[in-house]
């Protein structure tokens, strides 16, 4: 008898790499585990899918609670990265919930096909002659089906982790940019547009990133053993490698490129590419143009987008959960419906430092800053201010007052102290009125900006009449006693 050939485990492979080291039963397993992929991938895909659900809220919430009190660089790039931290998030989301779709197709049909192995039994349809001829010919079987779901569902699972790879990557580059532009901005003696700075370097450490391939892709030929043109081949091979290793080829490169190499690169380009704008196309009209206030769709020519005084706005009351977080820094009270055994109510505006900050400088030359912008450890917070820092902060007090005008009713409400609302990260000033010398029933709080305190002496004649044709800022907030 002669013998059985074996296959030395230690041998290289065709290709010239190291074969594959194990026993017969590491063969096995590996082997059995290539058979229930489908398992792990729809236990992963899931909570996956749930976990990235739940994000985008928690995101939202902490960006916005940050944003609120950040101003110039900071606020800037705060800004940039939720955005691209949002859209990556939504990109994920499709991606591994289409795989948990169809993952869960593929077990239906697991489902079906051990139930009635024998398929469709067309002798029993019903249906007439033709139909059921062009139903033969254009159905797969059910286990062709299986045999169909289970790639594209492995294929879209695997897609989704290169993608999440290269987002990695893409949100390392950008930190690192941002965390320079930070540096430079603070080192400078003079001002820079941190936002047109970030954009400029950002686009150039992609193209950076892109241009060498695609140099390659088609140019490379050109430089491939031709005589006079080593200088040239030597430069793009290092341009490549730069390239290369600024991408993260050696994490996500393998998945991308089979991916790439098996399914057609067209096709796979144009399937990323598509994905990428269906969920930019619902980025932007969701997240950005409807969460933000516009593109309101409305239902009904009957109800109000706005109500203004006329109705009940969540977001003026601390109580109040509302659907979304606090998009605006508006004025607040503790309640709609305030104790009859409260006898103070009490309305916080809070600070915004990008429109307050240049209000106060022009209007109060004499008043100074009472902290360095910045990390203060407050170590004193809890004693008494110095005999030399009080006349201080009450005239920034009284300067900062003089931007807003507060009533109730109509009545003025004055001498407001400046108020930390810690739970939601907010400072600013609040004032208290005595609800006893009000009667029960409805009534109305009225938060308005003072006219003229934005107003910059160097503006032009137009810039003037532009901004006293605006609306000015109010809000109306009505409550019950």
């Amino acid at each position: 008898m002669t013998p059985e050939p074996t296959r030395d485990d230690n041998a290289a492979s065709s290709d010239g790499r190291p074969g594959l080291r194990g026993s017969r039963r590491t063969r096995r397993l590996l082997r059995d585990l290539h058979q229930r992929t489908g398992e792990l991938e729809l236990l992963i895909s899931g909570a996956v899918a749930l976990l990235l659900a739940l994000v985008p809220a928690q995101v939202d919430r902490i960006y916005y609670r940050a944003s609120q009190q950040l101003v110039g660089a900071a606020e800037v790039l705060t800004f940039f990265g939720f955005y691209y931290l949002k859209l990556i998030l939504y990109i994920l989301i499709v991606t591994f919930g289409i795989h948990l779709a169809v993952r869960a197709f593929w077990v239906a049909l697991i489902g079906l096909d051990s139930v009635f192995p024998r398929g469709i039994r067309w002798n029993r349809l019903s249906n007439g002659p033709i139909s059921k001829a062009y139903f033969r010919r254009i159905l797969p079987s059910t286990r062709e089906l299986i045999v169909y779901a289970d790639g594209v569902a492995s294929v879209t699972f695997a897609a989704g982790f290169s993608l999440v790879s290269v987002f990695l990557v893409s949100v390392i580059g950008a930190g690192a940019v941002g965390l320079f532009v930070v540096l430079a901005a603070a080192v400078l003696p003079f001002d820079i547009p941190v936002g047109a700075v970030f954009a400029w370097l950002a686009i150039s450490l992609a193209i950076l990133a892109t241009a060498p391939m695609i140099i390659d892709q088609f140019f490379g030929r050109f430089l491939v053993d031709v005589p006079g043109r080593e200088w040239a081949r030597r430069l793009l091979a290092r341009l490549v490698r730069v390239s290369a290793t600024m991408m993260g080829f050696r994490l996500f490169g393998p998945v991308q490129l089979t991916l790439s190499s098996q399914l057609g690169n067209r096709a796979y380009t144009a399937g990323v590419m598509t994905v990428i704008t269906l969920v930019l196309g619902f980025f932007l009209s969701w997240d950005v143009l409807s969460r933000s206030g516009g593109g309101v769709i409305a239902t009904s020519p009957w109800q109000p987008i706005q109500v203004g005084a006329a109705g009940v706005n969540p977001r003026h009351y601390e109580d109040r959960e509302s659907p979304e977080p606090r998009r605006r820094l508006i004025p607040t009270i503790p309640s709609e419906v305030v104790d009859a055994e409260t006898f103070w109510l009490r309305i916080f505006v809070p600070a915004n430092p990008e429109m307050d900050d240049p209000a106060l400088a022009r209007r109060c030359p004499d008043a100074e800053p009472l902290a360095s912008v910045g990390l203060n450890r407050g170590r004193q917070r809890s004693f008494a201010p110095a005999d030399s820092v009080a006349p201080r902060i009450q005239r920034v007090l009284e300067c900062t007052a003089e931007l807003w005008q507060v009533s109730v009713d109509g009545r003025p409400v004055s001498d407001p102290v400046f108020y930390d609302q810690a739970e939601a990260g907010l400072r600013g000033l609040a004032w208290y009125f005595d609800l006893r010398t009000i009667p029960t029933g409805r009534h109305l709080v009225e938060v308005r900006r003072t006219p003229g305190v934005d107003e910059d002496p160097e503006w032009s004649e137009e810039e003037r009449e532009e901004a006293a044709g605006e609306l000015p800022m109010v809000f109306r907030i009505p409550f019950w006693n």
